[in-house]
């Protein structure tokens, strides 16, 4: 999640930067609309029915490209950005049949429109809107359909310093669907970024920033909710369509350990932004129901391994302490990847957290804080996992 700037040559008169590399990650929220047309299940002789298309399906995305600036307040763009940890279900039309999990990737090219306003100090915002083609890969469509696509939105560079600026924006990348599906997708994508370069588009540089790595253990305590999935459906002579078999999630804290690392640039005394990776070793417990398993038996309960990984961007706020302490909150969002026995599903997290930093010397703190991230469950149940994770350890500030 970050964003480089290259430079062309300017004239003394003009200290904009002309050409401008970016990229970025963040979070994919991705709406099919309403499917109300039956469509085959490719690779298979079944066929079936959208589940819920109406719900976002969360996800991680991708974005890059150039930009290229015309003048102070307008540019244009080229850009590529990908998304491919969406998913949705199709319920077959057959009763007792599964209902299929399928992902949508989706991959789009774009050229933009940009249009800055007027800024503010070192807050540089803009618009943008422009037009490209999408790339979609489904077992409702055909493997591989290019569709026109449109998107727009709005986001904002904060000036750093000279050389460095934070970007935040967020985008709505819509793209017309191949058949049999019908209508416009809606992919919601708040990213965030970095942003270099040897000159400044401001006026008036910051003093800062000040740029610290950090390195902290803990632990990680799940969450996994509770929730039931039924896997296929029996239809009776009445008409009523009953469970055949599923599974039901238990409610359970898992305790796991917890490596945490990353980076904080400080663009104020009291304003920071964090790029940061976790892991953490976790599980929770299935039970499978079944319908045609002996009456007053109980279905085993299998502990389900799960291997968190978290990638996220996050706001930093300072607060007034007392003494030497340095208490801070923070919030912010970004990619939770589970593996171990589930293969790897990707899902957008966001989490809220609060720490205090001990100065030990000029450069060295000891960090103590608590986080809890949160992100859609990664199985069928839906609901809510909450990592709730307190880390301790050592930070490093080079300036």
């Amino acid at each position: 999640m970050f964003a480089l700037l290259a430079v062309a040559p300017a004239s003394a008169q003009d200290r904009l930067s002309k050409v401008e590399w970016f990229v970025e990650g963040g979070g994919s929220f991705l709406n099919l609309g309403t499917q109300p047309n039956e469509v085959s299940i490719l690779g298979t002789a079944n066929s079936g029915y959208l589940v819920s298309p109406d719900r976002f399906s969360s996800g991680g995305l991708f974005f890059t490209g150039l930009r290229y600036r015309l003048t102070r307040t307008d540019a244009l763009e080229v850009s590529y950005d990908a998304s491919d940890t969406n998913y949705f279900q199709i319920r077959p039309t057959a009763a007792s049949e599964p209902a299929a999990t399928s992902r949508f990737d989706r991959y789009e090219w774009s050229f933009n429109y940009v249009r800055y306003l007027p800024a503010r100090g070192a807050v540089q915002p803009f618009l943008t809107a422009g037009a490209g083609a999408t790339e979609t890969f489904t077992s409702a469509t055909k493997w591989d359909a290019f569709d026109p696509s449109i998107s727009f939105g709005v986001g904002t560079d904060l000036r750093i310093n000279e050389r460095l600026a934070f970007r935040l924006e967020v985008r709505d990348h819509v793209g017309f669907l191949p058949g049999p599906l019908r209508g416009a997708s809606h992919d919601l994508s708040p990213t965030a970024g970095l942003v270099f370069s040897p000159r400044t588009s401001s006026p008036a540089p910051c003093r800062f920033p000040q740029v610290e790595v950090f390195l902290e253990g803990g632990a990680s305590l799940l969450n996994g909710g509770t929730g039931t999935w039924s896997g296929a459906f029996e239809q009776l002579p009445n008409g009523q369509t009953v469970p055949y078999y599923g599974v039901s999630r238990t409610n359970m804290f898992s305790k796991g350990g917890r490596l945490f690392a990353g980076f904080r640039v400080a663009f104020s005394k009291n304003n920071s932004l964090e790029l940061s990776y976790a892991e953490s070793p976790n599980g929770y417990a299935m039970t499978q129901i079944s319908k045609t398993a002996p009456a007053g038996t109980t279905p085993p309960v299998e502990q389900v391994t799960l291997l968190l990984d978290e990638f996220n961007a996050n706001y930093v706020r300072y607060l007034p302490g007392r003494g030497n302490l340095r208490p801070f909150v923070t919030v912010g969002g970004g990619d939770v990847r589970f593996g171990g026995q589930l293969e790897g599903i990707d899902n957008f997290g966001g989490n809220v957290g609060a720490g205090v930093d001990l100065p030990l010397q000029k450069h060295l703190a000891v960090r103590l804080e608590v986080r809890d991230v949160m992100s859609r469950q990664p199985d069928l149940t839906g609901g809510i996992v909450h990592n709730f994770a307190p880390t301790a350890g050592l930070a490093y500030r080079f300036n």
